[in-house]
């Protein structure tokens, strides 16, 4: 079967395509499928206005064979994949020429020609066989390429002779105060970086002390588009729907990874790349399914609902390779309001956790209490616990025993009131009037709360009415 005979759609025993298992493509198996097939850019975020010849598959093959050596040691002779996965595995070391572009390309034709042979007087000569196949290439798509091996030989070579490619003189030009405005940085930063060599320009002396520094028009373009594709904190946390405390415990994670500085193309100062942030919440998109009952949000997926940090760690791995599923929603909903079965997300919570230990929500779910009156308790040493980290701050886990021995001593006033059908207040009151201490109050605003009461001084209340 071929592109040519049964078409995309059908196999040549007239079964449909459609039909076969499907896996995600990344990002750039998908660009080179739509320039193959003449629907895409080659170079996704060049904005060079230009789209791919019918032979760009050809080009992309020979982009590729440069980094495969054949049998006899040779590149450049590689052959045709005949499968999948092969087309998949020769394609991995194009993304790094064609994401990052002009950079990721012009990176490579340096090392090609500081690799070459070192006693070759032209540029040429130096890049051997891999200019001569680049040359053979004559659609005017191609120039942009070609200019971009025409810069690195500017700046790189000093031999005799350069080759035939030059770079296009007619490009407009931008000072760098504008360039930098366009940006959106500060004019000495542009300025330092063609200084360093970072990005593509040039410096002119004008009088005596005075230098003026121009960027192309060109370089400008991919600097933005660059500068686009990677995401702040802000940013990332705004196209995620979920807070700053939640992102950081992403981080954590490492569900969002965050690039160095030296990873990232000059002049872009945004940490995490869009493509791999998108490329998480379309993974969860994907596993959903039809939902009923009572749902969790994912930013409600904090340590204000476990204080097992590996418990929650669990689930959201869970959610990203699909085992725990999300509910299916818009296109437009944000990964902050993604819902899941609470069921599910409490049988994860759980099974992961180290202890059975109960937290202050544990603790007031189970006898009816107030979990800040169960905290309090904790700090004061009269329930029995032991802190944790929690966030920022601390948490206090409660063992089963420790839970028995606290009941077996103290009675909260507000659930004795409930019993009798009277009110705290009153309670305290005839108390007061009868010399039996409370433990545990906490002040809130003009009033107390989380009163507790000894149950020996109840059954010596007894004794004496009886």
């Amino acid at each position: 079967m071929t592109p040519h005979v049964c078409g995309y759609r059908l196999c040549s025993c007239g079964f449909p395509l459609d039909k076969l298992p499907r896996y995600q493509a990344s990002e750039h198996e998908c660009d080179i499928a739509s320039a193959i097939s003449g629907t895409g850019p080659l170079i996704p975020h060049a904005e060079t206005g230009t789209k791919p010849p019918s032979n760009v598959g050809k080009f992309v093959h020979f982009l590729a064979s440069g980094f495969q050596a054949s049998r006899t040691g040779k590149f450049g002779k590689t052959k045709i994949p005949k499968t999948v996965e092969d087309a998949v595995r020769l394609m991995v070391p194009v993304e790094p020429l064609l994401a990052n572009w002009p950079h990721g390309f012009e990176g490579y034709v340096k090392k090609l020609l500081h690799e070459g042979d070192p006693e070759a007087t032209s540029a040429p000569e130096r890049l051997g066989n891999w200019y001569q196949r680049l040359m053979r290439f004559r659609e005017p798509e191609y120039d942009v390429f070609k200019d971009a091996v025409a810069r690195v030989i500017e700046r790189e070579f000093n031999g005799f002779h350069p080759g035939q490619l030059a770079s296009n003189s007619s490009r407009e030009w931008l000072p760098a105060t504008e360039a930098a405005r366009q940006l959106g940085i500060s004019a000495q930063r542009l300025v330092a970086s063609v200084q360093k060599k970072e990005i593509a320009g040039k410096i002119s002396q004008r009088g005596l002390g005075h230098s003026q520094t121009v960027v192309p028009k060109f370089e400008v373009i991919n600097i933005a588009a660059d500068r686009r594709r990677f995401w702040s904190t802000a940013v990332t946390c705004d196209y995620l729907g979920v807070g700053r405390t939640q992102f950081q415990f992403l981080k954590e994670l490492g569900v969002v990874g965050e690039i160095s500085a030296s990873e990232r193309p000059p002049l872009v100062d945004g940490r995490f790349h869009s493509n791999s942030v998108e490329d998480f919440v379309r993974k969860i998109r994907a596993s959903a399914t039809d939902m009923a009952g009572e749902a969790v949000l994912f930013k409600e997926l904090t340590l204000k609902r476990t204080t097992d940090k590996m418990a929650l760690k669990k689930l959201i791995h869970l959610i990203c390779d699909g085992s725990v599923a999300a509910a299916l929603e818009d296109q437009d909903v944000k990964l902050g309001d993604f819902r899941f079965q609470k069921s599910d997300v409490e049988n994860v919570l759980r099974s992961e956790r180290h202890s059975l230990d109960w937290t202050a929500n544990d603790v007031a779910r189970l006898t009816g209490w107030k979990a800040q009156a169960v905290t309090h308790w904790c700090k004061l040493g009269l329930l029995g616990s032991r802190k944790v980290p929690h966030g920022p701050s601390e948490a206090f886990l409660v063992r089963p025993q420790q839970l028995a021995i606290f009941q077996s001593e103290y009675m909260p006033v507000a659930t004795l009131a409930r019993s009798r059908g009277t009110t705290s207040r009153k309670l305290l009151s005839d108390f007061e009037s009868k010399g039996i201490e409370t433990h545990g109050a906490q002040m809130e605003g003009k009033t107390t709360r989380g009163h507790l009461v000894k149950l020996s001084d109840l059954a010596s209340l007894l004794s004496e009415a009886a």
